[in-house]
């Protein structure tokens, strides 16, 4: 018999001992009992749903446009001899100002001339008159019956006519010369802001010649693109003399955001915009370049720039205001009922505007809205709101 070495029977009996103290512990043990996993509910933050009075605002985009514009065109031919020195671009005329004047020497002598002539037909005029009063009493003192076509010769009728008709031309012609020095001078016709200077002192002009390009600036229009559903919540001025909407105008990038300007509702044009079918509505700004001393710390606004528009309608009574971010799929919202469970709702809302929807019908005072995100939202799923108990004890929240 063969004597096998101890250091080999050895590990062999430790590996077979541990192994069968192993079985014993394992088949002597206590047995855990099988739990079903619990199912959380999701935690969620809501807001309760109040009605409250609330304003309609109709949010859009515009672009501002001058009310008035003006090329200044010389009605007389001549040199410039003087213009304004604020009639550069950017520079402001008041109304009546002189802009610029065109040499007057011209003019003056023909005024002078002109002024002749009439006292000249005048004069003429009045010996015509004496000659007709003699003829007149020599007709008289006569006593014949004659025709009336030799009485008209007789009392210098034709003569007459045509002194009357010479002294009229000649205050005409007065009249003419008058108003050519007159129109040296040219004047702003309103209050202006200069938008282009063509000429400068020395250039010769005429009748065709534009000499700056001006814009009114008391008033400055805003055209405006609403959808034609919206036009229901804006007041347009009407025969009653209801006056229009009020209008906030913003510009963030330009003024910042907490700048604006006001405005109102001035008309509503009577053809919707070609593109996208929109109707378009003209909203009045007064001093839009803040001239006045009232107006000073307002931003101004540019012609051609583009503007975010508020046009501020009704005020409803008694609506539930949801911030936009919590309308789902473009007008679910979510909420918990009694039951702690998630309804997902259909809206159909009075007014959507960019940061807050109107709801009038649909929801009942009191209900909570969810306004945390659900990844997978399924009708009825178990919810709880964040820092009420969980049910069925005090233990601690179930967390997402």
């Amino acid at each position: 018999m063969k004597i096998v070495p101890a250091k080999v029977w050895i590990p062999a009996a430790i590996v077979a001992g541990g192994a069968l103290l192993s079985f014993i512990v394992v088949t002597t043990g206590p047995e855990a009992p099988r739990r079903s996993p619990q199912r959380s509910a999701r935690l969620v933050d809501v807001m309760t749903l109040e009605p409250r009075s609330a304003q309609v605002v109709v949010e859009a985009m515009g672009t501002v446009l001058a009310a008035e514009v003006v090329e200044m065109r010389a009605q007389v031919f001549g040199a410039v001899v003087e213009m304004n020195p604020s009639l550069v671009p950017g520079g402001h005329l008041k109304e009546g100002e002189t802009a610029i004047r065109i040499d007057p020497r011209d003019y003056e002598l023909a005024l002078v001339q002109r002024r002749s002539e009439v006292a000249r037909a005048e004069e003429n005029l009045k010996l015509e008159q004496a000659q007709q009063s003699i003829a007149r009493r020599e007709y008289e003192l006569l006593g014949e019956v004659v025709s009336e076509e030799d009485i008209e010769l007789i009392l210098r009728q034709p003569q007459l006519q045509t002194a009357i008709r010479a002294q009229e031309a000649a205050s005409a012609n007065l009249e003419k010369a008058e108003l050519d020095l007159e129109r040296t001078r040219l004047l702003a016709p309103f209050n202006a802001s200069v938008l282009e200077k063509r000429v400068g002192t020395g250039t010769v002009v005429n009748s065709n010649t534009v000499l700056a390009t001006l814009v009114g600036t008391d008033v400055f229009w805003i055209e405006v693109l609403v959808p034609t559903s919206e036009l229901k919540w804006i007041t347009v001025p009407g025969e009653f003399g209801q006056p229009g909407s009020m209008v906030r105008i913003r510009q963030p990038a330009v003024w910042g955001a907490d700048a604006s300007r006001e405005g109102r509702v001035m008309s509503l044009l009577s053809s919707l915009e070609s593109m996208g079918r929109l109707s378009r509505i003209l909203v009045e700004v007064r001093d839009p370049l803040s001239l006045l001393p009232g107006s000073r710390d307002k931003p101004a606004l540019l012609v051609e720039s583009f503007v975010e528009v508020e046009i501020l309608g009704p005020t409803l009574e008694a609506a539930v205001v949801i911030p936009r971010r919590y309308i789902r799929d473009g007008s679910q919202v979510w909420l918990v009922d009694e039951n702690g469970r998630l309804r997902i709702n259909t809206l159909e809302p009075l007014h959507s505007g960019k940061d807050e929807v109107l709801v009038v019908d649909g929801l009942v005072p009191g209900q909570r809205l969810v306004t945390s995100e659900i990844a997978s939202p399924v009708d009825g799923m178990e919810l709880r709101v964040r820092g009420s108990s969980p049910r069925g004890g005090n233990g601690p929240e179930a967390s997402e």
